[in-house]
């Protein structure tokens, strides 16, 4: 009787280990995310920082309502996760202006506002590098599942 073997696994250890990453994919891909994300939230915050730098009127709401959202599924079955403003409780600063539109009026300015983007060149600038250690986590974490012994 023939026997298969991949690379030295038996077929049986082969799905074995096919199936212990299939049930691990969900934490890999979450891992993946966060860490892409964290990557496009430090420019953004980066960037803010230098628009808020020297303001006589910021007092630390908008930075510290920038945030990534659990990462949860959407309607199409894919995993996601957002960056924005007024994660950790922090919607609206200590004067019940929303953060988000605070942000909105510095990325797009306003009739008094000339515009301060900060966050369209933060993605621009670091989503490539995103979606390479994104890449780079999910090669690795999957590799390291394969290797493990059942």
């Amino acid at each position: 009787m023939a026997k298969l073997t991949v690379e030295g696994f038996s077929i049986e250890d082969f799905s074995d280990r096919l199936q212990a990453i299939a049930e691990g994919l969900t934490e890999i891909e979450t891992e993946a995310l966060y860490k892409g994300a964290g990557i496009i939230t430090d420019e953004i915050r980066a960037n803010l920082e230098k628009n808020l730098r020297g303001s006589k009127y910021s007092k630390g709401d908008l930075l510290e309502s920038l945030g990534i959202s659990p990462a949860k599924v959407d309607d199409k079955g894919d995993l996601d996760v957002h960056i924005g403003f007024g994660s950790k409780g922090k919607e609206y600063d200590r004067r019940g202006t929303s953060n988000v539109l605070k942000a909105r009026a510095m990325e797009n300015g306003t009739s008094k506002q000339k515009k301060k983007p900060f966050i369209r060149p933060a993605v621009r600038k670091t989503k490539e590098k995103a979606a390479e250690v994104m890449a780079e986590v999910i090669q690795t974490r999957i590799q390291e599942k394969f290797r493990q012994e059942k």
